[in-house]
């Protein structure tokens, strides 16, 4: 596992639509690294969630904290937006 520098506004890749990751890819070590190292960047930031774009990767994963650990969300989607923001 590694602790990921954290891409911060004005890098294009946060503006950029990530691609769906491929159903193949799941369970693969890389995938499975990428989730490790998002893990302990936002641990090692004091986060309590993370995208992929924001460790440099294009690809449709966020990691949230929870009352039991992380929780890795793969191709989310939002299914219902508040009109409040």
């Amino acid at each position: 596992m590694a602790v990921r520098k954290i891409i911060t506004e004005g890098d294009p890749i946060l503006r950029r639509r990530a691609p769906e990751l491929d159903p193949k890819e799941l369970g693969s070590e890389k995938l499975d690294r990428l989730i490790r190292d998002m893990a302990e960047t936002m641990v090692a930031a004091k986060g309590v969630g993370i995208a992929a774009p924001q460790v440099g990767e294009s690809v449709r994963v966020f990691l949230a904290d929870s009352a039991d650990g992380p929780i890795a969300l793969i191709n989310p989607v939002i299914v219902k937006r508040s009109k409040k923001m």
